[in-house]
């Protein structure tokens, strides 16, 4: 994935044959921080009839502020779920990051905020990250780089001497090698701010096997059995298997990046409804498994974490879900949630 070094003037960039979705003022001459209607930026034929700039698509006038940076590298796609954060953004970030390290004068643009809206909640995610990924150059931490570090913000126009981009990393179809990538430099930073966790970076060697019951606490597909589930297997596991098998229900909004990919690294089997829990399986070890509930009638993304699991090389599994894609609850039958745990045990303990 080369860096496109993008100097002013162009309208758009191609790149094996895709254009990016940046799309940057040729006469702007405003950089003071006046406004400007979107509806003046010139626009790529792709997208005709819409306003596209650098940020999001826009049928409505608005306000705008200019920015002006000498150099920026920019970090910053259309997806912006935790999904596509650890898939797209992170793969990004890290084949941009020695750029903008090699150049002291540089600012960083990022969203810091899942959503891609700075009038959501923000959360402390994107900067546990982005310091993880500094840690993983030799760099400090965020903390002396923060000043270069541009939060994204919808209603500003960024332009620039030099823009620094990556080309597209793909949606929705992971990419093995930039996932990995990704991934080991998240984990060599982990280990850079917490030494004693060395294992972050080691194959798991023990028999004992830790089964995470992912609790979803957002708006839709919570799973609403999710106790009754958790006791099958206690119940089935304690009975059939002479080896130790923990089952721990665990909540990843209330957990720190270091916390998320400590648990991830000691599990063996990772169950969640469909959500962005289910994206932490990429800490996991090489061994481990995933099962995915899914609600009746998936639309045609349920196919993520399926295709996130075989870029991973882990073993997937699917049970179904009574309840719709929107419902607040679903439920999904024990024995069914147990007979997949049972076969994916199976598989693990034989590459043991």
């Amino acid at each position: 994935m080369p860096l496109l070094h993008w100097r002013p003037g162009q309208t758009a960039v191609h790149f094996d044959g895709s254009p990016h979705a940046f799309i940057f003022p040729e006469n702007t001459s405003n950089e003071s921080g006046s406004s400007s209607s979107s509806e003046d930026f010139p626009t790529h034929p792709r997208y005709s009839g819409a306003a596209v700039d650098i940020r999001r698509t826009s049928t409505r006038k608005e306000q705008t502020r200019v920015r002006h940076f000498p150099t920026l590298v920019v970090a910053v796609q259309f997806h912006h779920g935790y999904f596509h954060w650890i898939t797209e953004r992170l793969p990004m970030l890290v084949r941009l990051i020695d750029a903008f390290l090699q150049d002291s004068k540089s600012f960083l643009l990022v969203d810091m905020c899942f959503g891609g809206l700075e009038d959501r909640s923000a959360n402390r995610w994107p900067a546990e990250f982005l310091d993880l990924i500094l840690r993983s150059r030799g760099a400090d931490g965020l903390g002396s780089y923060r000043s270069r570090v541009v939060a994204y913000r919808r209603d500003t126009l960024y332009r620039a001497d030099r823009i620094v981009i990556s080309s597209s990393v793909p949606t929705f179809a992971c990419h093995r090698d930039l996932l990995f990538e990704a991934r080991d430099a998240v984990l060599l930073g982990a280990t850079a701010l917490r030494p004693a966790h060395s294992g972050f970076l080691r194959s798991r060697t023990d028999r004992s096997a830790t089964i995470l019951l992912i609790r979803r606490s957002g708006a839709a597909r919570r799973l609403g059995n999710l106790q009754s589930v958790a006791a099958a297997l206690r119940e089935h596991f304690a009975t059939t298997r002479r080896d130790s098998v923990r089952i721990r229900i665990v909540d990843f909004e209330g957990m720190r990046v270091v916390e998320q990919i400590s648990v991830c690294r000691n599990a063996s089997l990772i169950i969640g409804v469909h959500g962005a829990g289910l994206a932490n399986m990429v800490w996991c070890c090489d061994d481990a498994c995933v099962i995915e509930i899914l609600p009746k009638d998936p639309p045609f993304f349920r196919f993520l974490f399926w295709h996130l699991a075989s870029s991973l090389g882990l073993a997937y599994y699917a049970v179904p879900a009574t309840g719709s894609w929107s419902s607040r609850e679903v439920h999904a039958d024990p024995s069914l949630v147990v007979g997949a745990s049972r076969d994916a045990l199976r598989k693990f303990y034989a590459e043991k």
